[in-house]
C-alpha cells in the first residue's frame, strides 16, 4: 500500500540524531556547490571571485566622509558588521565567514570600498599609529597590491580581510565616540559661559541696585 504522505515528509522516519547528520551533509553540499561560485583560481592560487571596486583608483569628486556615511547606510554593511562583531557561540567561525564574505553577492566588494576609504581617511588625519595600526596598514597594502593586480584577493588571506574591517570598524567607533565627547565638552562650555553671564548680569543688576538705595539715602544725610 503506498504512503499519503508527501516527499518533504521523509525526515520524520528519522531521529533527532539522524536529521541533524542529513542537515549537516545537505549544509556541506550546498557550501561546496556554493564555494564553487565564489572561488577561482589565479596563477595555481586559490582565489575570490574577481569584482570591482568603486574606490580602488580613487574616489574622484566624491568626498571621503561622504562616501564612508553612504555605505555606512547599507544594509549589507550593517549585516556585515553585526557578522564581524559575532564572538558567540551561535555560529561556528566557518559558518561566521561564509556568510561574511558570501551572504550578499557584493559583500566583498563593500568590505574592499569600506576599507579603501578608511584607509585614505586615516592617511589625511594627523593621529598617531602605534605597532598596532602599522601591521594592519601592511596588511592592506599587500591586499590593495594584489587586488590591483588580478581584482580580486587570494582565499588564504580571508582571516586577514577580516581582521581588517574589524580594524576600522573599531577605529569608526572610536572616532565616534571622541566626536560625542567634543560636543559634549563644547556644549558643557557653552553653557557654562552662558551660567556665567547670567551670575555676572545678576551682580551688576544687584550693584545698580545697591547704588540706587545709597542716591536714594544720601540726600537725606
Amino acid at each position: 500500500m503506498a504512503s499519503d504522505r508527501g516527499p518533504d515528509s521523509f525526515l520524520e522516519d528519522f531521529s533527532p540524531l539522524s536529521q541533524a547528520l542529513v542537515g549537516a551533509q545537505m549544509e556541506r553540499r550546498e557550501h561546496a556547490m556554493s564555494a564553487s561560485n565564489v572561488y577561482i583560481t589565479i596563477e595555481n592560487e586559490k582565489c575570490f571571485k574577481c569584482f570591482d571596486s568603486a574606490f580602488a583608483e580613487g574616489h574622484g569628486n566624491m568626498g571621503i566622509s561622504f562616501a564612508l556615511d553612504e555605505i555606512r547606510g547599507m544594509e549589507t554593511f550593517r549585516n556585515i558588521c553585526v557578522l564581524a562583531q559575532d564572538y558567540s557561540s551561535t555560529m561556528s567561525t566557518t559558518e561566521i565567514k561564509n556568510k561574511f564574505f558570501f551572504g550578499s553577492f557584493d559583500n566583498i566588494k563593500i568590505i574592499w570600498d569600506y576599507c579603501i576609504l578608511s584607509k585614505l581617511e586615516q592617511d589625511s588625519s594627523s593621529e598617531e599609529r602605534d605597532e598596532g595600526d602599522e601591521m594592519q596598514l601592511d596588511i592592506f597594502n599587500q591586499l590593495e597590491k594584489f587586488y590591483l593586480r588580478h581584482k580580486t584577493f587570494p582565499a588564504h588571506m580571508a582571516d586577514d580581510i577580516l581582521d581588517l574591517f574589524r580594524y576600522y570598524t573599531a577605529r569608526d567607533v572610536i572616532l565616534e565616540a571622541s566626536k560625542h565627547l567634543e560636543n559634549i565638552v563644547d556644549e558643557t562650555q557653552v553653557d557654562s559661559e552662558k551660567d556665567d553671564m547670567d551670575t555676572e548680569i545678576v551682580i551688576h543688576d544687584n550693584a545698580f541696585d545697591t547704588l540706587s538705595s545709597v542716591e536714594v539715602f544720601l540726600p537725606e544725610i
